[in-house]
């Protein structure tokens, strides 16, 4: 792993990509551009948390794009992390 970036983790990310599942998702998703990742659940799921989780990750080299469904608390903790934010309102 390159040092300039794990000391860019929090130390529960730190702690988990000395994991095998965690090596692997930075080698085959963090670091390999062009992927994509869909979220999808019913209602309660947890799909906001994983978005955030992920958002974790990628804030150190990527900037964000974020889906809004119009929701007025959704978008607001992006802003307070101090990341770079895209946002693509959809009209329902």
């Amino acid at each position: 792993m390159n040092p300039l970036f794990v000391a860019k983790l929090n130390p529960n990310q730190r702690a988990w990509i000395k994991k095998a599942v965690g090596v692997k998702f930075v080698k085959e998703f963090l670091w390999r551009k062009g992927n994509h990742c869909f979220v999808f659940g019913t209602t309660g799921s947890g799909k906001t948390q994983k978005l955030y989780w992920l958002l974790n990750w990628l804030k150190h080299g990527e900037t964000q794009i974020w889906f809004s469904t119009g929701k007025s608390d959704e978008i607001l903790p992006l802003f307070f992390m101090g990341m770079k934010i895209r946002v693509i309102v959809l009209n329902e």
